[in-house]
């Protein structure tokens, strides 16, 4: 009996560690299962956050691309081109050749920052030289009233540009499109092989 009552006992032990042990897998379970609908409720308003983001930003780009064709249109409309043409029509050459003639300093700008940023070619004497220290060589200054040779050189850079730039600016930049207006190259030509240096 002593043995039977041993026995009862080992085996209501084992039958309390089983349900400690199946408790355990059940409390594990349960805890895993609320972790897993937490994550997957955490990941539904992730896709949801991330889609709303996504329809956001489709629409910012629609509208972007929509603003962006207008404004194309705008620059290519011949209205704008005609008011462009006009305004640089009335620029008179007197007042071009004033403003280069009173500038002495715009040949050492051409020779000095010019050169370096932009395209370059100078025919003298029959010989076309491309390279800037060979260009640099050949400008032989003037003292006195600036003749055709020395209001080429004072000419010779971006400045030419400041007209057409102006008028070109004033209609197609659009800071909210980030469009800007800029020349990024040149090319400039001077020959003086001539008797009319051009």
């Amino acid at each position: 009996l002593a043995v039977m009552d041993d026995l009862d006992a080992m085996l209501q032990e084992l039958a309390n560690d089983n349900a400690r042990v199946v408790g355990d897998r059940r409390r594990r379970s349960e805890a895993a299962q609320a972790c897993a609908v937490r994550a997957a409720a955490r990941e539904r308003t992730l896709c949801s956050a991330q889609a709303a983001v996504t329809r956001a930003d489709s629409e910012k780009a629609s509208r972007f691309a929509t603003r962006l064709k207008r404004h194309l249109e705008c620059m290519l409309d011949e209205a704008v081109l005609a008011s462009i043409r006009s305004e640089l029509a009335e620029r008179r050459y007197d007042t071009f050749d004033a403003y280069y003639r009173a500038r002495a300093n715009l040949a050492s700008y051409t020779l000095e920052t010019e050169l370096c940023r932009m395209s370059y070619s100078v025919t003298q004497r029959g010989s076309t030289i491309t390279e800037a220290s060979a260009i640099r060589a050949a400008y032989e200054p003037t003292h006195g009233p600036p003749g055709a040779e020395e209001l080429l050189w004072r000419a010779a850079n971006q400045s030419l540009l400041a007209d057409v730039l102006a008028a070109v600016q004033a209609r197609w930049i659009d800071a909210s499109l980030s469009i800007s207006v800029c020349a990024k190259s040149c090319d400039f030509v001077l020959d003086f092989s001539t008797a009319h240096p051009q």
